[in-house]
């Protein structure tokens, strides 16, 4: 038996539930940052900020409707967690309901954007990681979107495939 492991789909489900479980959690270990990530907000609320605390933003005020990032969720890198904080913004709005279970899923799915393509290459040690991620996974079988992660083809039906048998 072989596996064909989909890289992205893969990453895509690690990441999906690292960000989910940083939220369910309420407290995400963080990673300050030496230059702060600037957004702007277009409108009022602390709901949107107590959301990306949860996620594992560090936010603070830095202007009328400008706000700063100084920590992102520690398995993120830089580039990584600005993404995060600017699809946040763009899909979010005033009457956005952060308890709601589907909300929360949508913008986490949106961030599967940092997940490794199909084609990049990963060293040895990259790509055995993403395995042992995956199956610490309590969906490994799927990325976020449905996609399986990896499929299963055992020496049988590689031998019908080759009209061996």
């Amino acid at each position: 038996t072989f596996y064909l492991v989909d890289q992205h789909a893969a990453h895509e489900r690690i990441y999906f539930e690292k960000i989910m479980d940083s939220y369910r959690s309420g407290d995400a270990p963080k990673q300050e940052i030496m230059v702060p990530i600037t957004f702007d907000v277009p409108f009022f609320s602390d709901e949107w900020k107590k959301a990306l605390e949860r996620f594992g933003f560090s936010i603070r005020e830095f202007g009328p409707q400008t706000y700063a990032a100084h920590g992102i969720p520690i398995f993120m890198d830089l580039s990584g967690g600005e993404k995060l904080i600017l699809d946040f913004m763009d899909g979010i709005g005033e009457d956005t309901d952060f308890e709601s279970e589907d909300v929360v899923t949508a913008i986490a799915q949106r961030a599967c954007k940092q997940a490794v393509k199909a084609g990049d290459e990963l060293s040895s040690q990259e790509a055995e990681q993403l395995i042992r991620d995956l199956s610490q996974c309590r969906n490994p079988l799927s990325c976020p979107h449905g996609r399986p992660t990896f499929i299963r083809m055992t020496r049988q039906e590689m031998e019908r495939k080759f009209k061996r048998t």
